[in-house]
């Protein structure tokens, strides 16, 4: 249904299993058409070759350390350089690791960033940033969840949060 309605389709599972049902899970993916979908890099090196491996496939972001959870930056380096040697398109990291990320990984590597908040909140969300600064880092995709979900005006929400990060 969202395909047809011309989306795509960001299939957001945290595949993390044994590297054959890995494999298998993407190519499901490839023959229903989503666009892209997430991996846990602590699945490993072999877990994430198998998925890079299949023909045809998704996106694949791995997903580093989760925004709920207080890390080192080095550990998020380490998971995303893990995933670029594996053939991973690229990765799902906090906002703030964005530019270490490109420093070490290079500019093509894609990073999408969730924890996207317009002001600071008090929910679960640890490492966090706004629209602006994650798009000025070079953030490739921003994942914006909660702050239009539970606006009073979702729309409204969203044309505020895409001017803020289209002007000059």
């Amino acid at each position: 249904m969202i395909k047809d309605g011309g989306k795509e389709v960001l299939l957001d599972l945290k595949l993390h299993d044994i590297p054959a049902t890995v494999k298998r899970s993407v190519e499901s993916a490839r023959e229903l058409g989503v666009f892209s979908l997430t991996v846990h890099s602590t699945g490993g090196e072999e877990m994430l070759k198998a998925a890079a491996s299949v023909e045809n496939r998704p996106r694949i972001w791995a997903v580093t350390v989760l925004t709920s959870q207080i890390t080192v930056p080095q550990e998020v380096v380490k998971m995303a350089k893990l995933a670029k040697t594996c053939g991973i398109d690229g990765v799902i990291s906090s906002p703030l690791e964005i530019g270490l990320i490109k420093k070490e990984c290079g500019k093509e590597f894609n990073v999408v960033t969730p924890g996207i908040r317009s002001a600071k909140t008090d929910d679960d969300q640890k490492r966090v940033s706004t629209p602006e600064a994650a798009v000025k880092e070079g953030a490739d995709f921003i994942v914006i969840g909660r702050p239009i979900l539970e606006a009073a005006n979702p729309a409204e929400a969203v044309k505020n949060i895409y001017g803020s990060i289209t002007k000059d």
